[in-house]
């Protein structure tokens, strides 16, 4: 029942035989056993101990030295642990034998997550293993084998990234030892992590790329995946708030005018709406802003009118008020009407007869129709001489001349 192992070579053995005066030496135990015909239940094995200065057995590397002694009158070890009574352990310490197996990797974890990838990382003994990634829900393979939807990577390396994803789409990876190489087989799944692809940006993100509306039209769309905008130098309404994930449009009216701009219908969360003038990046007016235009009280929807003039692009943003204020969206524009060839007064802005924004067709001129129609917020106050064609007046309407001043007409 003892461990005889000595190192090979000459100048080792395991014991000797003959005399002291002239020993013959004999270098196995099986020399051993035949020459003195004992330790028939002896081994000779490299004991693997816990540490230089701790002399027990290591649980998980002493398998051909557990349970290998027959039962002797020694009952207890060198701890004073009992023996096992029918199959002892061979040696001075009685152990329990744990069986190596292949390590389940732990702490399996995503990061780096991108529009078409992933970074995975994990724990585990120095070894090789193998990655399984498939859609939320598949079911993993196992050993080098995948499931059905799954995806390998073997051998795989931590942190290991995954590529070529779908972009906003979720999915679940499992890891797995491949401990072949040491006769131990695979080792289980580890746990699964899970994590869902970006959303890229929408194409309108950047004012460079706005979305084009024509008079009259409306585009639907979301922001979510789109980014924070930065406050322009140029100041057009709140330098605080109005710049979460804000998306760009462009409007050119062909007439002059008032254009409205407005996200009162389709949109539920509280928007905020610049309109600027010049090319991106270096904006040379605002043309106006507005948080709160619409009628409705609940999220707080924005709509602005201006004056436009025709031919001019307008850029406009629209964004979130606060962090959380994005979503699906719509936004629409109402252009100044066409003009017809009439010069008809809105009073959109004031009483002046000379400003354009007062104006469908532009400010009237020696040979223009003008139409003076009913309910308008301001009627014309002429402080200047005007010459025109011809002159019709709602009933219910007027035209003020200043004294000292006359409207002529020319073709009446």
């Amino acid at each position: 029942n003892n461990d005889l192992f000595v190192s090979t070579g000459a100048t080792y053995s395991v014991g000797a035989t003959s005399s002291i005066s002239t020993p013959v030496n004999q270098s196995t135990l099986a020399n051993w056993q035949t020459a003195t015909t004992q330790d028939a239940n002896s081994l000779s094995v490299d004991a693997v101990f816990v540490s230089p200065t701790n002399l027990h057995l290591n649980t998980a590397a002493n398998a051909t030295l557990n349970a290998g002694a027959t039962p002797v009158s020694v009952t207890i070890d060198i701890d004073c642990e009992a023996r096992n009574a029918t199959t002892p352990d061979i040696g001075a310490d009685e152990f329990t034998y744990v069986a190596p197996t292949c390590a389940i990797p732990t702490a399996v974890a995503a990061s780096t997550v991108t529009t078409t990838g992933a970074t995975v990382s994990w724990t585990g003994p120095v070894g090789t293993y193998i990655l399984e990634y498939g859609l939320t829900g598949f079911t993993p393979g196992t050993a080098a084998t995948a499931g059905v939807g799954g995806t390998l990577i073997n051998p795989a390396v931590s942190p290991q990234a995954i590529t070529g994803l779908l972009n906003g789409t979720a999915y679940d990876v499992y890891i797995r030892q491949d401990c072949t190489g040491g006769s131990l087989g695979y080792s289980s799944n580890s746990s699964v992590v899970s994590f869902t692809t970006l959303v890229p940006p929408p194409a309108n993100d950047n004012c460079a790329t706005a979305t084009v509306i024509p008079c009259g039209g409306s585009i639907s769309g979301n922001n979510t995946a789109a980014t924070d905008d930065a406050l322009d130098p140029i100041s057009c309404g709140s330098t605080s708030f109005g710049l979460t994930k804000g998306v760009w449009f462009s409007i050119t009216p062909t007439t002059s005018g008032p254009l409205t701009v407005s996200t009162c219908t389709g949109t539920a969360w509280d928007t905020y709406l610049r309109v600027y003038t010049g090319s991106c990046g270096t904006f040379t007016t605002c043309a106006g802003f507005d948080d709160d235009g619409c009628a409705e009280t609940t999220f707080g929807l924005s709509s602005l009118t201006f004056t436009a003039t025709a031919g001019t692009t307008y850029n406009v943003l629209l964004s979130g008020y606060n962090a959380v204020d994005f979503g699906a969206y719509t936004i629409s524009v109402t252009c100044p009407p066409v003009c017809t060839g009439v010069s008809t007064w809105t009073g959109n802005i004031s009483t002046d007869w000379n400003n354009v924004g007062n104006w469908i067709c532009g400010i009237p001129t020696i040979t223009s129709e003008v139409v003076i129609p009913a309910s308008r917020p301001n009627y014309p106050v002429i402080n200047t001489n005007v010459e025109i064609k011809k002159i019709t007046v709602d009933p219910s309407a007027s035209v003020t001349v200043t004294t000292g001043f006359e409207l002529k007409l020319n073709g009446f």
